[in-house]
């Protein structure tokens, strides 16, 4: 079985917390199709308070599917920018 999306959101923010200042060059990946996964990008976002890098078609679609205002602040198409890279 799975656990809930919920507590899998919750471990994954929680994992790059902890390790974001063990290695402050340390890049986070993670991996989407369309949409659906913007919890596990945003969440550790949130946490660290980090921007994430989207690719510029992928921000497009992120434009179009209702994230707060606050969400979409955080999403920025410089790679330099940003420790979370959605690929």
């Amino acid at each position: 079985d799975f656990p809930p999306q919920a507590d899998t959101v919750k471990f994954v923010a929680e994992m790059v917390h902890s390790n974001a200042f063990n290695n402050p060059r340390t890049l986070f990946m993670v991996g989407t199709y369309t949409i659906g996964k913007e919890e596990v990008f945003l969440a550790p976002a949130r946490l660290c308070d980090w921007k994430v890098y989207v690719h510029p078609q992928k921000k497009k679609v992120l434009d179009c599917i209702g994230l707060s205002e606050g969400d979409q602040r955080r999403l920025t198409t410089e790679p330099g920018a940003s420790r979370i890279h959605v690929v």
